[in-house]
């Protein structure tokens, strides 16, 4: 009963998980169409009348061949239950767009910080390929704050990121953005943007104004932080903005 079941679980993940099929698949059948009908032929010649049941030996080369079938059809289930959670987690998420993480970074000793949405787009030709769905960079180049103050989430609809760097007593800077990814469309410090336009924004601290708000006009698919810093200075560089250039990473 218990082969039976590990059997048709395997069979279903493998059947309803079709990128993992592409490995996994071709194993399965091998396994089953190889191991199964050996293994159980091997048993059966082994095997001595008790009463009226079989007997199978516990050891030697027929219980060796069937412990390997029965492993090898957990081993192919575990991956594609595995893809099948990561499945039924993304189809959580509506939109063009599923956020799989998100990664942050100190920036300047306290004087700013860049936070990622990674993730994948449906239309993406590898959707196993992970890049910056958006990015915030937020950096005050005049002062260093003590204190971070993050809320947000991702929901079926609609992500949110706020951050509030904290001088106690003192200054204050920070942000609220959502971005709905149905429409694609984000709405940064009460500031409507449409993500086709650019993924990354700069949130960059002025002493006339409470802040600015650029978005870099050209999209960005970086996997990593590092390269997004990168990306955000070579940009500033193009459209003359300098506040960007006293800016280090703080790991």
């Amino acid at each position: 009963m218990k082969i039976a079941a590990i059997q048709i679980a395997a069979f279903f993940f493998v059947a309803l998980t079709p990128y993992a099929s592409l490995i996994a698949f071709p194993l399965y059948v091998m396994a089953n169409l190889l191991l199964g009908p050996a293994s159980i032929l091997a048993l059966l010649v082994t095997s001595r009348q008790v009463g009226n049941s079989l007997d199978f030996p516990k050891a030697g080369f027929a219980h060796s061949m069937f412990q390997t079938w029965y492993w090898s059809n957990v081993a192919l289930a575990t991956p594609c239950i595995a893809v099948a959670l990561y499945c039924c987690v993304s189809g959580l998420q509506r939109g063009e767009h599923i956020v799989v993480r998100r990664e942050t970074r100190e920036l300047n000793g306290g004087a700013g910080r860049v936070d990622l949405l990674l993730g994948h787009s449906k239309k993406d030709a590898n959707p196993n390929k992970t890049k910056t769905l958006l990015a915030f960079i937020l950096f005050d180049p005049n002062r260093s704050y003590e204190k971070t103050d993050f809320s947000g989430g991702d929901g079926p609809e609609v992500s949110a990121t706020n951050i509030n760097l904290q001088t106690p007593g003192a200054s204050t800077f920070g942000y609220g953005s959502i971005w709905n990814r149905t429409s694609d469309l984000l709405e940064i410090q009460g500031r409507e943007f449409a993500r086709k336009n650019g993924n990354v924004f700069l949130i960059l601290q002025t002493d006339s104004y409470p802040c600015d708000i650029i978005q870099l006009s050209e999209t960005c698919d970086a996997a990593g932080i590092d390269q997004v810093i990168e990306f955000a200075k070579e940009q500033c560089e193009k459209i003359g903005e300098t506040r960007l250039r006293q800016l280090r990473d703080t790991r």
